[in-house]
């Protein structure tokens, strides 16, 4: 039960993270996803089982705090969760640089379903190039800074990841 409380005030503490107005990280528009570097190593260095949990968990607390469309967070998120754990079972993961590049691709993967997902139903309009531009700077954000946000994860996981 400890352990569950724990996950739960990991994710709260990325959700203040990821709300923050006064990120000093944050050039202009474009802020990291900090919901997806949770959920990339989730799935990859904790739990075999993760798969879209973490995502769909990470997702909805993304909805419920950003006030935007809802479901389009939670629907870009368990597909990403759910792509990391099939990639995580195929790829051998333990250099650095395949970690990075990971959350560069799935970044770029889940910016680029909610942005289809947001202008098929007519909530965003921007044109390709704006969203591909919006979309290139914060995977290339987020993943700067994933190695040491995962090495932050792992000098706590002891509180609140499964005993191996």
């Amino acid at each position: 039960m400890g352990r569950y409380l724990c996950l739960a005030g990991l994710f709260l503490a990325v959700a203040m993270l990821q709300t923050s107005r006064y990120l000093p990280l944050s050039p202009g528009a474009v802020r990291p996803d900090f919901f997806l570097l949770l959920v990339i190593y989730l799935n990859l260095f904790v739990y075999d089982v993760a798969d879209a949990w973490s995502g769909f968990a990470a997702g909805l607390l993304e909805d419920l705090l950003s006030g935007g469309a809802f479901g389009a967070a939670m629907f870009s998120k368990t597909l990403s969760g759910y792509g990391v754990s099939l990639l995580g079972n195929m790829v051998v993961l333990d250099n650095p640089l395949v970690q990075a590049l990971l959350v560069f691709v799935v970044g770029l993967a889940e910016g680029g379903v909610r942005f289809l997902l947001l202008d098929f139903l007519g909530i965003v309009h921007l044109e390709l190039g704006a969203a591909f531009s919006l979309i290139f700077s914060q995977s290339l954000l987020t993943t700067l800074l994933a190695l040491p946000f995962f090495w932050l994860l792992r000098r706590g996981q002891r509180f609140w990841a499964p005993e191996s």
